[in-house]
């Protein structure tokens, strides 16, 4: 999965350029991106940018303009392959409102299974909106016509459904793996939520959330159980991690709920 999602993400980042400061990685000179133009003639994309240094030879603070797709491809330096820009950071400082939760429901399931307390549906997307101002929680799952029940639940509870058509194993176990959907709805949205914030133990999503670190569009991981949780996924996420032990009073359901 990891090679069909760099030429996705390739594909999204030239949609989807960031304003904000970046670094040259073979000068480590630093610019300020701060829009995209059109070519006149070609109608070409190219980002301008502005040198955030004095040159001897064109002065303080020039500005530049360079083919979008060259600014974004990678180089070799070194033997190794880097991109030709880093994205430092956004100086305008925006306040992260309008996140997105995309919630792995089949590993949810299962992590909460193993939990000796109940997840109360209601009172997690409460937290999702008020603790990451979540304003649509997704949450992926293989359709069983004995869960609709449960479904009709979520729903009131405020997370939107989105469905995996189940196979069934020749044991006849059911399957629903979600991974793809996931992943393809994240990239979909990109240009519709501030931060992805993510409820799965799964190292499959590992490159996904590597890309949408780089636009900075990652926020946060809740994994469901922090034993079951992927060690590649803790560490790409580093500090930016719970687990649903950790939230505990502000998610289970109390003996008088629903």
């Amino acid at each position: 999965m990891g090679k069909i999602l760099a030429q996705l993400f390739f594909c999204v980042m030239i949609a989807c350029m960031k304003l904000g400061k970046y670094k040259h990685t073979k000068s480590n000179k630093e610019y300020e991106v701060i829009g995209i133009a059109r070519h006149s003639e070609t109608l070409e994309e190219l980002v301008v940018y502005k040198a955030l240094y004095h040159s001897d030879e064109f002065g303080d603070n020039v500005f530049w303009a360079r083919p979008k797709e060259m600014f974004l491809e990678s180089v070799e330096i070194g033997g190794v392959k880097k991109k030709r820009f880093e994205y430092v950071g956004n100086n305008a400082g925006v306040d992260r409102i309008g996140n997105y939760a995309f919630i792995d429901g089949q590993n949810l399931h299962k992590g909460v299974a193993k939990l000796d307390w109940s997840l109360d549906y209601y009172r997690f997307r409460h937290y999702l909106r008020a603790k990451f101002g979540v304003e649509k929680a997704y949450i992926f799952l293989g359709y069983m016509e004995k869960n609709k029940s449960l479904y009709t639940h979520l729903k009131e509870c405020g997370f939107e459904i989105l469905f995996k058509d189940v196979v069934h194993s020749k044991d006849g176990k059911p399957k629903g793996n979600v991974d793809v959907d996931l992943v393809v709805q994240a990239i979909r949205d990109i240009h519709k939520y501030n931060r992805a914030i993510f409820v799965t133990s799964d190292g499959d999503f590992k490159a996904l959330i590597k890309y949408l670190k780089e636009f900075d569009k990652f926020g946060f991981l809740l994994a469901p159980v922090k034993e079951k949780c992927s060690h590649l996924l803790k560490i790409e996420v580093k500090q930016n991690i719970a687990f649903l032990k950790d939230i505990k009073d502000k998610i289970k359901r109390r003996h008088a709920d629903r």
